[in-house]
């Protein structure tokens, strides 16, 4: 008797040792799973907000490559309208020259033209200098004529005034200014064929 209650007290201790050790282990091992489940929660939001990340980079990198597409197409338009501007600027240097150049010729061609049918003809020269002294001359008489006659308005305006008579008969007047100016200016005239 004593030997089966020895017996089923050992098969209930054992019994009770292996449910306690299964229940641990069973409790170990739902730890483990849910350590697992959250571990690979994690990797997943990890990888997800990499994901995401990544998606974001290569939308802007999208977007950055359709401007430079843009700037591309941009800048090829306006180094086509920059050549079309050289080649206009060239033109017209090109026409700008070309005048230049032939504002040149018909220059040179001129004072040929002209030595050639002046060789010889120094009587020319002398004649073109007379012509200017008479010029100078023509020029100083008139500048005389204009001050004697800005005199003779003042005078006129000053005796007026004083007499306060107008058209008075003694007031000076402009009848003798060309007997005046003929006396006062030195003039002498010359043909073009004569010489000092």
């Amino acid at each position: 008797m004593r030997n089966g209650r020895a017996i089923c007290l050992g098969v209930l201790c054992v019994f009770f040792i292996t449910s306690t050790v299964f229940a641990q282990s069973q409790s170990a091992t739902d730890t483990i799973i849910e350590k697992i489940g959250e571990s690979e929660r994690r990797v997943r939001d990890h990888v997800d907000t990499k994901i995401e990340g990544v998606e974001t980079k290569v939308e802007t990198l999208s977007t950055q490559v359709g401007t430079l597409s843009t700037d591309v197409a941009v800048n090829k338009t306006n180094i086509g309208n920059m050549k079309e501007s050289i080649r206009d600027l060239k033109g017209t240097v090109d026409r700008i020259w070309y005048g230049i150049l032939g504002v040149f010729g018909t220059l040179i061609l001129y004072f040929l033209k002209s030595w050639w049918e002046n060789r010889g003809k120094a009587d020319n020269v002398d004649t073109v200098d007379r012509l200017a002294e008479e010029i100078i001359k023509l020029t100083s008489a008139q500048a005389d004529i204009s001050a004697q006659i800005t005199r003779l308005i003042s005078a006129q305006a000053g005796t007026s005034e004083t007499r306060n008579v107008a058209g008075d008969p003694k007031v000076p007047s402009v009848e003798g200014l060309d007997e005046l100016a003929d006396d006062d200016i030195p003039f002498t005239r010359r043909d073009a064929g004569e010489t000092d």
